[in-house]
């Protein structure tokens, strides 16, 4: 009887071994999974940084072409004036 309780009181042992060890490993999994969030989260903002000033540079690009069709408008304009006067 005695025997068969060292037995099982062994077995318990290696139980909360087995579950502290998991316990550790579970922690271990959870700082990274929070390391990788924030390491994703960072990125993500300069994801969309990037798309802003992507976005910015673009209206700006689009601005300037505007003026630069209405600059050869008008000079299309001034060499048609100009041809007719031939």
């Amino acid at each position: 009887m005695e025997k068969v309780l060292q037995q099982i009181l062994a077995e318990l042992k290696e139980l909360r071994q087995g579950q502290e060890a998991q316990a550790k490993e579970l922690e271990a999994l959870r700082l990274s999974l929070l390391r990788f969030e924030n390491n994703a989260y960072d990125k993500f903002g300069a994801l969309f940084d990037a798309d802003k000033a992507r976005q910015e540079t673009l209206k700006e690009i689009k601005e300037q072409l505007a003026a630069h069709d209405a600059c050869l408008d008008a000079h299309g304009g001034e060499l048609a004036r100009l041809r007719v006067k031939r």
